[in-house]
């Protein structure tokens, strides 16, 4: 006997393993014994960052795994209650990426031809394609998590607390709308932020210019063309450009080169021109501050398009395009100690425009193309996976051929590009919300210190010297599939006003439905008294779960009664019926006391009762409830059942939503079931009201619906 024990395989004993914590509800009862200690602080919180369930687990999820699990393993056998639920990351590009090579979109214009309600659906299909797969492997890991009460942000209760956190950081004026340079993606078409963008550095090779900015002749410069050489790794932002910055305390030298005339910083010039250039003067670079230079494409230099410049608070300034500024960024060890300013493309160039009230010009699209008015290279693509030069070649070759650049050369250097789809970053003002963490940075520098890191040096290293850079965090994307924001944006006269709700309640006061909706409860059945579950179609109704009795499948007298009893004012020009016998019975009592034919009744399956699972028939209500003690029903699912509470208001909302789009000031009643009316209304407005139908609490909507 001893022997045939000794035999059995790792997998075996882990099986085994695995069977007993089942039967025993081992990890169930560390939660249970534990949660007594709430109250008296013993009360662990541990946050986890959930995964994609659009992918297989892995062996690299493993020791992440193995960690997430060995803390609140450690701090329950030290007599805590530490919650430990699973949850799933349902929203993101990483999700529309996979659905893109799915149906073989390549740009975000590809997206919206195709249809975003097509595309949104798709992403809302596949957000749980593996779940399964996770909840049967996560255990053999011998990983303990509750799998089966889990979240996914993609539950409307989920957004609405992350609503509620946005209107919190609003309050505290510590979100806001700015406008800056952000590194986008021009294929995704949305900016990244900070964290995204280091994710995805890569060595590239780049073609950088000397482009020459010719002065216009004034004071001592007054005379023979004279040059400002300025030094770029992007060509392509040359339509761009706006300004030119030097710094005035630096040594520059006019040069004599091949007969043409050049400013360039001292210290580089026998590295521009190989010590063939002839030095005919040095001076401080503020000699130069305030003059103006023609620009090296005249896409925008003319009166019409000055005149709708504006600088980057959006005010109409023309004024200050095309001339030379100071700048303590610009130094005298790279490139020629001149730079070129294209605001829109660059976090120094916007900063040196904010400053001094420089316009901006935004000659690309989101999408990474030149704008029409760039005539000699309109619509075509500044970077691209793959063709990193290919544009900067044809601007190259462009201004060569008018003589005005020196030289090029091919740089190699670390450029980011989007970590989900490889594509080249583009620097690019643009709109965005913000979390103020600049505002919070002492206090983050400070709790940072109070963390006991492993290894030690994180503190002071990475995250210490992250804390102290910490940049402003651009919360909004430019897609389509995540989680709203809460905004809500009214201009008028000039005049601003935001609306930014904390929850759906606070939105739904603000909301006006197109149409007026009733809600009807069914009348009353010889089941209201028995307190066991069904969910079917054809039992007799329950409260929120039903039951079948026998045969009898309809309204008793009290019911029939109830439904002839109900009155309602005006015309009503649609009556909608779950499937449901009561349901239907009930509803078409109700349209023939209204004088309509019982055929005008129309049955939708989105009104049916919540879905509570075969496994529940049968079942106390009271017993029903003892075996999910804890579970929060309203976006978790109850052991058997098939929906939460958050499926049921989806369906009814998503009913809702389709009329609105097909229907106008109709009147409009649904027949339908108490979890129906409390998910989709409670949910929704927030207030309830007793009433004397029946024997059920009635909750009434607020905004434009009625509940009988």
């Amino acid at each position: 006997m001893n022997e045939a024990k000794n035999t059995k395989t790792i997998a075996e004993k882990e099986g085994e393993i695995l069977t007993f914590w089942n039967e025993k509800q081992i990890f169930e009862k560390t939660l249970f014994e534990n949660k007594t200690g709430i109250e008296s602080g013993k009360n662990f919180k541990f946050y986890d960052g959930p995964p994609f369930a659009t992918g297989l687990p892995h062996p690299g999820h493993l020791l992440q795994s193995y960690l997430k699990d060995s803390i609140p393993r450690y701090q329950t056998m030290k007599g805590n209650y530490v919650r430990r639920t699973w949850g799933w990351d349902c929203h993101g590009l990483p999700i529309e990426n996979l659905i893109e090579k799915e149906l073989d979109l390549k740009t975000k214009k590809d997206l919206e031809a195709f249809g975003v309600d097509k595309f949104t659906k798709a992403c809302s299909d596949i957000v749980l394609k593996y779940d399964n797969d996770w909840k049967k492997t996560v255990p053999v890991w011998g990983r303990w998590v509750d799998m089966e009460n889990q979240y996914a942000t993609v539950n409307n209760t989920y957004t609405e607390s992350c609503w509620w956190a946005f209107s919190e950081l609003y309050k505290k004026g510590l979100a806001y709308e700015g406008f800056k340079v952000m590194h986008i993606c021009p294929r995704c078409e949305t900016p990244l932020a900070a964290s995204e963008v280091a994710l995805g550095y890569q060595e590239i090779n780049d073609l950088s210019v000397y482009a020459k900015f010719e002065l216009d002749g004034e004071g001592r410069w007054d005379g023979d063309k004279i040059n400002l050489l300025a030094w770029t790794t992007t060509p392509w932002t040359l339509p761009g450009n706006t300004a030119i910055a030097l710094n005035k305390n630096i040594f520059y030298s006019l040069v004599k080169y091949k007969e043409e005339r050049y400013v360039v910083a001292q210290s580089l010039v026998s590295k521009i021109f190989n010590e063939e250039a002839e030095i005919e003067d040095n001076f401080l670079g503020g000699e130069l501050v305030g003059k103006r230079y023609k620009p090296v494409f005249d896409y925008y230099n003319n009166e019409t398009f000055k005149s709708g410049l504006k600088n980057v608070f959006g005010e109409p300034n023309g004024e200050n395009i095309y001339k030379v500024w100071h700048a303590d960024f610009v130094t005298d060890t790279t490139g020629t100690g001149i730079a070129h300013e294209a605001p829109a493309f660059g976090e120094d160039d916007y900063n040196l425009a904010t400053e001094h009230n420089i316009p901006t010009i935004l000659h690309i699209g989101m999408d990474g193309r030149f704008l029409p008015e760039v005539t000699d290279f309109a619509g075509e693509r500044v970077k691209w996976k793959g063709e990193t030069q290919a544009t900067d070649k044809k601007v190259c070759e462009f201004l060569q051929n008018q003589n005005k650049i020196l030289k090029t050369e091919v740089i190699t250097h670390s450029y980011p590009t989007c970590w989900r789809c490889d594509t080249p970053l583009l620097n690019y003002a643009t709109s965005s919300w913000f979390v103020a963490v600049s505002k919070m940075r002492d206090r983050l520098v400070e709790e940072n210190n109070n963390i006991y890191w492993v290894p030690s040096h994180i503190r002071e290293g990475r995250m210490g010297e992250w804390l102290k850079g910490a940049r402003d965090w651009a919360l909004s994307r430019k897609r389509y599939w995540g989680a709203p924001l809460p905004v809500w944006k009214s201009v008028s006269e000039g005049h601003t006003e935001l609306f930014i709700p904390g929850s759906l309640a606070e939105l739904q006061k603000k909301t006006k439905s197109k149409n007026k909706y009733i809600f009807v409860r069914h009348g009353q059945t010889d089941a209201n008294i028995v307190n066991t579950a069904n969910e079917d179609q054809n039992s007799i109704a329950l409260g929120l779960i039903d039951v079948i009795l026998g045969e009898d499948k309809s309204l008793n007298e009290k019911g029939i009664e109830q439904a002839k009893a109900i009155k309602i004012a005006g015309q009503v020009d649609l009556v909608f019926t779950s499937p449901y016998k009561r349901a239907h019975e009930t509803a078409e009592i109700i349209a023939l006391n209204l004088g309509m034919d019982k055929s005008q009744v129309q049955v939708d399956d989105r009104l049916k009762e919540w879905q509570v699972g075969k496994e529940n028939n049968g079942k106390a209500w009271k017993t029903f409830y003892e075996e999910n003690e804890g579970v929060n029903y309203l976006h978790k699912k109850m052991k058997g059942a098939d929906e939460t509470k958050v499926d049921v208001q989806n369906r009814i909302n998503l009913l809702i939503n389709e009329l609105e789009e097909k229907y106008e000031g109709k009147t409009i009643i649904f027949v339908t079931h108490k979890s129906p009316i409390s998910s989709a209304i409670v949910r929704n407005a927030g207030e309830l009201y007793e009433a004397t139908t029946g024997n059920m609490p009635i909750w009434k909507n607020i905004a434009n619906c009625e509940v009988l």
